[in-house]
C-alpha cells in the first residue's frame, strides 16, 4: 500500500460498486456545450444565408422604389431613415452569411482567394509581357 493510493473495497459494502452511473467529466461537459453552441451558431448562419440569398436584392429594390415615393409624401429625412433600415438589415444578413461555419469552409475560402490572386497575377504578368513586345 502506497501513501495516497486507494484500493477498491471488495468487502461487498456500498462503496463504489456497480449500478451507479458515473458523472460526466468536465471535458465531456465542455465538448457537449461547444457542440450545442456550434449547432446554434450554424443555424443562425444558415438562416442568414437563406434570407440574404432569397430577398436581399429584391428588398433593396423595393425599398429604393418606396424611398422615391416616400420622399414626396413624408419628406426626405424620414424616407432616408426607412431606406437605411432596410439597407442595414441587408448588411447585417450579409455579415452573418459570410461567416464560415467550419475549418473546411475556411480552407475552401482561403484556397479560392489564393487561387484568384494567383490567376490575376499570372494574367497581369502575361498582359505585361505582351505590352513589352
Amino acid at each position: 500500500m502506497h501513501w495516497g493510493v486507494r484500493r477498491p473495497d471488495d468487502s461487498g459494502g456500498g462503496g463504489g460498486g456497480g449500478g451507479a452511473t458515473p458523472h460526466p467529466t468536465n471535458r465531456q461537459l465542455n465538448k457537449a456545450s461547444k457542440a450545442a453552441a456550434n449547432a446554434e451558431r450554424n443555424q443562425v448562419i444558415d438562416e442568414a444565408r437563406a434570407r440574404y440569398a432569397a430577398s436581399s436584392r429584391s428588398n433593396y429594390l423595393k425599398a429604393k422604389a418606396q424611398y422615391k415615393i416616400d420622399k414626396k409624401t413624408i419628406g426626405t429625412h424620414a424616407a432616408k431613415q426607412k431606406f437605411n433600415e432596410v439597407k442595414l438589415g441587408n448588411q447585417i444578413d450579409y455579415a452573418i452569411a459570410t461567416q464560415v461555419k467550419s475549418g473546411r469552409e475556411r480552407t475552401k475560402t482561403i484556397l479560392l482567394t489564393a487561387g484568384l490572386i494567383t490567376v490575376a497575377a499570372v494574367l497581369g504578368g502575361a498582359a505585361g509581357a505582351l505590352e513589352h513586345r
